[in-house]
């Protein structure tokens, strides 16, 4: 048995000595189609290419072990990012803005994940401008950085109805509130299905709650401007849709949290 185990062990160290020949595209893809039919085998083979500086098995690494990321030293994040990985800089602007003073390198770090598309980036800049935690309160940065994070993920419109309501970052707009909570109204009703759950029972209120603002909007707006904002809701109902697909399809990019 022990000499099997030994055989089975020079043959994995064999074949990772092989597999840092291949360029890093060939020796992740050896790694991926070997993760499907052995999955301690290929965590051996993962390791062994992340220390021979594998950018992609780095990647991997940094996705698998997130919400473990105790495990993970800043310096593994930091050559994470040489190789554009959004969520490294994610998390290494979350350990500076809770363990450092780096603020300036906090800002830098989600600015340049949350142009790679990180919508946890883009709504803890909101968060920052919003709050004036670590920087000068800057209401119209928060707004644009709320309404960035709404462009790929329609649960959070909400954030932008005061906004729009009261004029806050951005130019006072109650057809766009409308619109949006038009939105909420059409997404909790698609929620309503069994009426019998916790969850519908909350549903029901939220339901009664943005009934109650859309009359209260349309005592504000003209008739042309409620069909404006309705053809805004519609839009975002369309998107909404589209981001299901995405998802079923595998298209749509997973938001680590």
């Amino acid at each position: 048995m022990k000499k099997i185990i030994i055989a089975i062990t020079f043959l994995l160290i064999t074949t990772a000595i092989f597999f840092t020949c291949l360029n890093d595209e060939t020796q992740y893809n050896s790694y991926k189609k070997l993760e499907k039919h052995n999955i301690d085998a290929s965590k051996i083979l993962l390791s062994a290419l992340y220390h021979s500086g594998n950018g992609q098995a780095l990647n991997e690494i940094i996705y698998q072990n997130y919400h473990t990321s105790h495990f993970i030293d800043p310096e593994t994040y930091e050559r994470a990012i040489k190789t554009n990985n959004d969520v490294a800089m994610t998390r290494l602007a979350q350990i500076h803005e809770k363990e450092t003073n780096e603020y300036n390198k906090v800002i830098e770090l989600y600015i340049q994940a949350a142009k790679l598309d990180n919508i946890l980036a883009m709504l803890s800049l909101a968060r920052i401008y919003e709050r004036g935690e670590i920087i000068q309160k800057n209401p119209k940065e928060s707004f644009k950085w709320k309404k960035r994070a709404s462009e790929f993920e329609t649960g959070f419109l909400n954030l932008l109805t005061k906004s729009y309501e009261k004029g806050i970052g951005t130019n006072k707009s109650l057809i766009d509130a409308y619109a949006i909570y038009h939105f909420e109204y059409a997404h909790t009703i698609l929620l309503n299905i069994n009426k019998d759950t916790l969850l519908n029972h909350y549903s029901f209120k939220k339901e009664n709650f943005l009934k109650n603002k859309l009359k209260t909007l349309e005592t504000k707006l003209s008739k042309e401007e409620v069909f404006k904002a309705r053809k805004i809701s519609a839009k975002y109902i369309d998107q909404f849709f589209q981001e299901i697909e995405d998802n079923i399809t595998g298209k749509r990019k997973e938001i680590v949290w």
